[in-house]
């Protein structure tokens, strides 16, 4: 098998666009796909308990994207919401998991791991995926109660001064690690998934493996993050550009054959997918970052539609929806194969260790059985491989 050669430095994240594609985007499709369903279920159930509210209005108003933030909503439904956009971060971070094994074994040279198998590691292991970031926030917590404990033992008289003055630079200290495991807090929302991806860490060792290249790799962490945003920008607006010219190529030609009744449908769809809240809230609060070539130049004002356009309208909406969450997924896959490649990178120059040359554990399994003198277990394990 021959693998992809890197040169373990800054040039090696310009490779994530083309090794983000294929199966990488469908893997995140699938992942903000089961995400995105739990959340929308979740969010409509949390507006059904507010009082007044009944489901028709709920979808009518808030179609593909509803959004409990300004409303007024009891606790219960501010939980359930708030539970949805935990469980769909969390299915990103699974599908990140899976895309940084797809990654390390392209890297090889396998090209036959499939999609199901990097799902299949991803379920295996999501316990450091989840547990790792909540683990650094227990000991930020840990610190901050122990600090909360001397403050109140300080407020006894003349003993209290002294405890104040004495440990102080033990105090100075902690607060310098408190502030140090938030910033690793925060790169590990972004690292764990290819941590666990790439080094096939456990929950203990992905935290370590956190704090290690947040010490050692700052610069780094920065500077790659900067090329490999703008990369991600880039891949969405190119893959955008692509869907917009092909739709609007579709368009021109199936409106030329059949005319108004196609235009109704296609507007009438895009009117779903794109409703006038989304494309305006697009132009006045992120006009900065001119993302309104995401939006379709199409006209959302339609005709009156008869029960069938409108079903096909519905059914056309669909594929349209998917089509902006390929696009957001690309993008996702960018960053989460860009951000693999750099913890290798970070692995070579900080250990001179080169994951590429690391047996993975089921490469690991194999070997151990290909090794024994038992004949039916070589088959057995050959079998398994393919």
């Amino acid at each position: 098998m021959l693998g992809i050669n890197l040169y373990f430095d800054y040039r090696d994240i310009f490779k994530a666009p083309r090794l983000a594609g294929g199966k990488n985007i469908w893997i995140f499709l699938t992942g903000n796909l089961v995400g995105y369903v739990i959340y929308w279920t979740l969010t409509i159930f949390s507006f059904i308990l507010i009082d007044g509210i009944s489901l028709s209005d709920i979808i009518k108003n808030s179609g593909l994207y509803p959004c409990l933030f300004g409303h007024t909503a009891p606790i219960i439904s501010w939980i359930i919401y708030w539970l949805g956009i935990l469980i769909w971060i969390f299915c990103i971070f699974l599908s990140g998991t899976a895309v940084s094994q797809v990654t390390l074994n392209r890297l090889k040279g396998n090209d036959f791991f499939s999609s199901q198998d990097a799902w299949d590691y991803s379920k295996k292991n999501w316990h450091p995926v989840i547990f790792s970031p909540f683990a650094i926030l227990i000991i930020i917590a840990t610190f901050i109660l122990f600090a909360m404990i001397f403050a109140f033992i300080c407020k006894i008289p003349v003993l209290g001064s002294f405890l104040y003055v004495l440990p102080y630079p033990i105090y100075i200290f902690g607060s310098i690690f408190t502030i140090y495991s938030f910033i690793v807090f925060i790169i590990s929302m972004v690292y764990v998934p290819s941590i666990v991806g790439i080094y096939e860490e456990d929950t203990m060792g992905t935290v370590f493996q956190s704090y290690a290249i947040t010490i050692s790799q700052p610069w780094r962490i920065i500077l790659y993050n900067f090329i490999l945003i703008p990369l991600s920008y880039l891949a969405i607006t190119f893959l955008s550009w692509v869907f917009h010219a092909s739709i609007g190529l579709m368009n021109l030609i199936f409106g030329f054959v059949v005319g108004k009744p196609f235009e109704n449908i296609f507007s009438f769809a895009s009117s779903i997918v794109f409703p006038d809240k989304i494309v305006n809230y697009i132009n006045s609060r992120l006009s900065l970052l001119d993302l309104t070539y995401l939006i379709p130049d199409i006209n959302i004002s339609y005709s009156y539609l008869s029960v069938i356009d409108r079903l096909a309208g519905i059914i056309l909406s669909l594929s349209l929806f998917l089509i902006c969450l390929s696009v957001l997924s690309y993008g996702l896959s960018v960053l989460s194969v860009g951000h693999s490649l750099a913890f290798i990178i970070f692995k070579k120059i900080s250990d001179d260790d080169n994951v590429l040359e690391r047996k993975t554990e089921k490469e690991l399994d194999i070997d151990k059985i290909l090794s024994g003198d038992d004949q039916e277990d070589k088959l057995n394990a050959f079998s398994e491989e393919e």
